[in-house]
């Protein structure tokens, strides 16, 4: 067998070579979307909820959705002369306080069961690593999708 270099002739795995490439990079640009998303709910929280409150920590709620190994805090405050429980809308595996603790709170004043936990953030850790992947894969899946459609000759056997 002799391999031998044709313009004219059709090779399919140039185009599942394409196909590849660009789901790569539809992934990319996935992982980049869900990472701004994730960046900017933190971003949106810390921006609404301007007011200070002592909060007392009563417990943790298990995810019984997950799988029952990320948790989210429940606090008691007080505000406008009312009293709140709330139970945090971020899980983590993270167990930062003890009950009976008195945790700093930022709530919304228009909506004071909105709270913000500073503590509770998406990690600089998680945020570099689906940026980086993100990233990663779009320009990865590009490079290969160019250098696919650059290549003008296919390649045959011949017998």
């Amino acid at each position: 067998m002799k391999l031998r270099a044709d313009a004219d002739s059709y090779d399919p795995t140039t185009r599942a070579g394409k196909v590849f490439s660009a789901i790569f990079m539809l992934i990319g640009i996935g992982v980049l979307v869900g990472w701004f998303f994730l960046v900017n709910a933190d971003d949106t929280f810390e921006k609404r909820c301007t007011y200070k409150v002592e909060a007392e920590f009563i417990g943790y709620e298990k995810n019984a959705s997950a799988d029952n190994k990320t948790y989210a805090a429940k606090y008691q405050y007080e505000f406008a002369g009312k009293s709140y429980s709330v139970t945090s809308g971020v899980y983590s595996s993270e167990r930062l306080y003890s009950a009976g603790e008195t945790v700093e709170l930022y709530v919304d004043p228009n909506s004071p069961y909105v709270i913000y936990d500073p503590n509770y953030k998406i990690g600089k850790a998680i945020s570099t690593f689906l940026l980086a992947i993100g990233i990663i894969s779009f320009v990865l899946g590009g490079v290969f999708l160019w250098a696919g459609t650059m290549g003008k000759d296919k390649i045959e056997w011949e017998e």
